[in-house]
């Protein structure tokens, strides 16, 4: 049984279309294309967001600093294989905007090897 990542989940969180949800779709995407999955049972991926800082709040505009803790393993989707592992200590910068009410990821920048 082949399990894989998906985006759907991140939409309600996430600007369609915009910068931060496109680079996430692009990583689902080359994992895709090469067989591999995070979303297997068992599997020891998480995050921690450990701070963060409204730097800047307008009417209709934030912008966030966090630092976050991500451990996130990827597996060959057949063999269930460790294929890559991220696990880094990061500091993530977010512009978020308000549509209809809600606050939403517009943006986010993070440092990354």
């Amino acid at each position: 049984k082949s399990l894989h990542i998906s985006s759907g989940s991140l939409e309600k969180y996430f600007i369609p279309d915009h910068p931060a949800i496109l680079q996430i779709q692009g990583v689902i995407e080359r994992s895709r294309e090469k067989n591999l999955t995070i979303s297997e049972d068992g599997n020891p991926s998480y995050y921690r967001l450990l701070d963060s800082e409204v730097v800047k709040l307008r009417k209709i505009e934030a912008h966030i600093r966090t630092k976050e803790l991500w451990y996130l393993r990827w597996v060959h989707a057949d063999t269930r294989e460790l294929a890559a592992r991220y696990h880094k200590l990061n500091d993530q910068f977010y512009t978020l905007r308000k549509i209809n009410g809600r606050w939403m990821i517009d943006c986010n920048y993070y440092p990354t090897d």
